[in-house]
């Protein structure tokens, strides 16, 4: 006589989870900051930017992100008497 023996239910796989939402990328900054490297004495415009001054006698130029590379090809960047701050 055979003897019959409880047979394990077959367990089912979990289902597929759905993938995760992904973050949104970082947006890119909409302005870019350029500071003097020396204290100045005056205050100097660039393409119609012009700079505030601060504490420390540095004048800080906020650019739009649009505008950044051409300003930064301007003679005071190239020559290093400006210099972007931020990435």
């Amino acid at each position: 006589m055979k003897v019959k023996t409880a047979e394990a239910p077959a367990s089912k796989a979990p289902a597929p989870k759905a993938p995760a939402p992904k973050a949104p990328a970082p947006k890119a900054p909409s302005t870019v900051t350029f500071r003097s490297a020396g204290k100045e004495t005056h205050e100097i415009t660039i393409m119609g930017i012009r700079a505030t001054r601060g504490p420390d006698m540095k004048l800080t130029f906020t650019v739009p992100a649009a505008d950044a590379d051409r300003f930064a090809r301007h003679h005071h960047c190239a020559t290093g008497r400006v210099q972007r701050v931020d990435g």
